[in-house]
């Protein structure tokens, strides 16, 4: 893993510690205990924005309302993509890929295999992190379970961001994976962040 590049497995977005403003503050909301069920902090509003996918679908994702969502397909073999940004307050980059098999009515990866895949993907960044071990956090919700990681860049550059948590979780047939991107953790909203992703629902044809 290469946090100056950005990569693919499994549909997760590795490597992107890229800066688009390092500016900014807000108030604080730390990430839920491990295992626990997300909760947006309270006052928070969401609404519904479907993503459709040719051939397999649309994603329906909460958004909350104060948030920027944009879908995008790279070029190459990269996953389509939706970054979601703020519209004030503390600046990070979230950007959610959409994977499936190629495989007809293959349903996502279980649980288990995409705790493997996490671990992994947090394994191929210690060499450019603080941390020495990784530690893999369960969220979801309604029986459904996804896991993630979080690393700080040991050397950023002034445009780089510092913090990166890193995650999947399966809905139906697809693996949405997700990289955080932040300089201060504690004033992001990761609650709504993981609530959104544990409650995304796929509207097949």
């Amino acid at each position: 893993m290469n946090f100056g590049t950005v990569g693919s497995v499994v549909g997760v977005l590795l490597g992107a510690w890229v800066c688009l403003d390092m500016a900014g503050s807000g108030a604080t909301s730390a990430a839920p205990p491990a295992g626990a069920t997300p909760t947006p902090v309270k006052g928070a509003s969401f609404a519904p924005q479907r993503f459709a996918l040719p051939e397999h679908g649309t994603l329906v994702l909460n958004v909350p309302t104060s948030w920027h969502a944009a879908f995008r397909t790279p070029p190459g073999a990269y996953p389509p993509i939706i970054g979601v940004t703020p519209a004030g307050g503390e600046k990070f980059e979230l950007i959610v890929s959409v994977s499936w098999s190629k495989k007809a009515q293959t349903e996502a990866p279980r649980p288990e295999e995409v705790r493997v895949l996490i671990e992994r993907t947090g394994q191929a960044g210690l060499a450019q992190a603080i941390e020495k071990t990784v530690k893999v956090k369960e969220f979801g919700s309604n029986g459904k379970k996804g896991y993630y990681i979080t690393l700080t860049h040991k050397a950023p550059k002034p445009d780089q961001y510092r913090h990166m948590t890193q995650g999947a979780i399966g809905e139906g047939n697809f693996l949405l994976g997700f990289t955080l991107l932040m300089n201060n953790p504690k004033a992001v909203d990761q609650q709504s962040i993981l609530a959104m992703l544990s409650n995304a629902k796929q509207e097949r044809k």
